[in-house]
């Protein structure tokens, strides 16, 4: 194939319309903008005639393409004439000589005449190159008409007087190929954009080149044509963007402030080149990123679609919002693009049930700086009546990734999220548990609503490292049967009180996480301690609060977060383990070992199991890998038992020592 392409070039062909040795009309260039539908590249020629115009050969072959209709034609070998009613007599196979008659112009009033391509062996190829369509010369050159800037990121017009950041350059040119009105408005052959110094001594940026005509580029249409702009009459490119990098900029965030001139210039295939200079002033690129959303909400609608919404950013120069959603274990997504004057986002078809989903935000500005991402807010929607809802009092660390966990210590319920300001908007009744997370924030904490919700009948547990110092002498405090003591002086380690609902739980708390050491009132208990004295935990029954003075969330075993939230829906009489179970699997048996340890056999899951007691408390939790076979449950007491697999699978077991 590449002999005969070197071949081809180096023999030249005359026209296919008649007198053969006379340069005619072309009306449109190879590799120009045609609108379609779709858009594409143009493919050949076009050389106008009036219809019924013979068409001939320009060199023997054999026929391997005849179409009918508007686009018909027929394909001799390499050379293929488009818009010509084939001549009725000839069939594929047949062999045409040069110069015989292969067919005549239809209603298109040209030919599409096509070098290459198709059925042909050869590559598609202009046909106006030097050495290929022949007589043709080109005396009239191009037009490099107008230059527009905008930004890379927004897609608005930039004022050339102030270019800062990354720029797209679009240029509208045109080659003329001969000297009436036919062929004045035709694609350029090639196109370049250089940046100079301002008396153009010293080349700044490039040369530049966006495509060059020999072959059709790879790359699409519209990243070639500023394809808004273009149409079969007027082509518009793209020049910053390349045929071998595909989308590009002109980056002027490293490019000293100042005047420059920057030139854009194209050629046809007779190397006839235009040049237009542009005068533009670059200004410092404003490299700070905008301001961390803050998310406000985040909750199911009637419908089972997720609403989403943030704190509004007034910033002058904000120009928009990225939302990214995952789902379980898959990697998060870009799923909408939000205007700056948006502060809100809504799912448009319904949450899967009982899967976990995952959204944050991050914001981006009018020079294409990007925001660090926004905390990472939770939900899960299922056919559950019950409702869990996550409060996010955790100001001073904006970015963070607490509540992933959280989904995992609360199965088979729906969950929503929001922060510690929407609190007074939010129908707490709605739920029939509050968890409020403060970590390390020691911002005051509105608890009218928590107040409110606690007195019709509701059930919180607030968790955080200065909440008992923030709450000192407040009523919530009160009610929550807590009194503060003094913060911990670096302590670590919180261990659960003996025979409490929190059984056999010690957690190690993150170096530097501060702790109040809180005490015992009025009917409440306390089950978690400090390593040491004073309480770091405590349960009123009465009021229906747990009240932790340091913060889950800091815990360095994840699993003790887990483990936390379980227990505590326990502790409240809320659903853990759902009643209903299923017989055990065939294959799935119960063993025991020499010194009494339980075995489950038979386990063919990639899930999570966790044993239940018939209280709803969890006694054992592991992960099932793939091609785990047995797992080593330990000593259980006698009694009954739920073994869960996954978030379906339940079943019962009884246990006799």
């Amino acid at each position: 194939m590449l002999l005969k392409f070197i071949i081809g070039l180096l023999i030249s062909y005359q026209w296919p319309i008649t007198p053969f040795n006379q340069q005619h009309n072309i009306s449109g260039t190879f590799g120009e903008f045609r609108y379609g539908p779709p858009i594409h590249f143009h493919k050949a020629v076009d050389i106008p005639a009036s219809e019924g115009t013979p068409v001939y050969a320009v060199e023997g072959g054999v026929v391997l393409w005849i179409g009918s209709g508007f686009n018909g034609g027929i394909r001799v070998g390499r050379f293929a004439y488009v818009h010509v009613v084939p001549r009725s007599d000839l069939q594929l196979g047949d062999t045409v000589t040069q110069w015989e008659v292969v067919g005549y112009i239809n209603s298109a009033y040209h030919v599409h005449f096509k070098d290459g391509d198709g059925a042909s062996s050869y590559p598609l190829v202009n046909p106006l190159l030097q050495g290929n369509l022949s007589p043709f010369e080109d005396p009239w050159g191009t037009n490099v008409y107008s230059v527009t800037f905008f930004s890379h990121y927004l897609g608005n017009c930039m004022n050339p007087d102030s270019l800062f950041g990354q720029v797209d350059i679009v240029a509208g040119a045109l080659d003329t190929t001969g000297s009436g009105t036919i062929g004045s408005n035709n694609g350029v052959f090639q196109i370049f954009y250089t940046l100079f110094s301002s008396d153009t001594d010293s080349i700044i940026v490039g040369p530049h080149r966006l495509v060059q005509f020999v072959h059709l580029p790879s790359t699409p249409v519209d990243e070639v044509y500023y394809a808004p702009w273009s149409n079969n009459q007027n082509h518009y490119y793209i020049v910053t963007n390349s045929t071998v990098k595909a989308r590009g900029s002109l980056d002027l965030k490293h490019i000293p402030e100042g005047d420059y001139a920057l030139a854009v210039y194209a050629s046809d295939t007779r190397d006839n080149w235009d040049t237009n200079f542009v005068n533009i002033h670059v200004v410092p690129t404003d490299t700070t990123p905008p301001a961390v959303p803050r998310l406000k909400v985040l909750k199911l609608l009637p419908d089972g679609r997720a609403y989403l919404r943030w704190k509004p950013d007034t910033s002058h120069d904000l120009a928009g919002y990225k939302v990214y959603i995952k789902f379980g274990n898959s990697r998060w997504v870009e799923w909408a693009n939000v205007g700056p004057s948006d502060s809100s986002f809504t799912t448009s078809r319904t949450l899967t049930q009982n899967w976990n989903f995952y959204f944050r935000v991050i914001a981006y500005d009018n020079q294409g700086n990007l925001s660090y991402p926004s905390t990472i807010f939770v939900i899960r929607r299922t056919d559950s009546p019950d409702k869990v809802l996550i409060v996010d009092g955790i100001e001073n660390e904006m970015g963070h990734d607490y509540f992933s966990r959280y989904l995992e210590g609360l199965e088979n319920i729906t969950v929503e999220t929001i922060s510690e300001s929407a609190i007074s908007e939010t129908n707490f009744r709605d739920y029939e548990l509050v968890i409020v997370s403060k970590g390390m924030d020691s911002t005051a904490l509105d608890t009218t609503t928590l107040l409110e919700y606690l007195n019709a009948g509701g059930h919180i547990f607030i968790n955080g490292g200065k909440i008992a110092k923030i709450l000192n002498s407040t009523t919530f405090l009160d009610l929550s049967g807590v009194r503060f003591l003094q913060d911990s002086s670096g302590i670590d380690t919180v261990v659960s009180k003996p025979c409490g609902p929190f059984y056999d739980l010690t957690a190690v708390i993150s170096t530097g996480k501060e702790s109040n050491v809180i005490d015992t009132v009025s009917g409440s208990f306390g089950v978690f301690s400090f390593k040491g004295d004073g309480y770091a935990g405590v349960l009123n029954r009465d009021t229906s609060v747990i009240f932790f003075s340091f913060s889950i969330d800091h815990a360095e075993d994840s699993l003790f977060t887990i483990q936390v939230l379980r227990d505590i829906y326990t502790v409240f009489g809320l659903t853990s383990v759902s009643e209903s179970y299923s017989s055990i699997d065939r294959g799935i048996s119960v063993s025991y070992s020499f010194d009494g340890s339980l075995f489950l056999n038979g386990i063919k899951h990639d899930e999570k199991l966790g044993i239940f007691n018939p209280a709803g408390r969890r006694v054992f939790f592991s992960a099932i890998h793939p091609y785990t076979k047995r797992i080593k449950i330990g000593r259980l007491p006698s009694g009954v038992y739920f073994i869960k697999i996954g978030n379906k699978q339940v079943f019962k077991i009884m246990v006799v020592r």
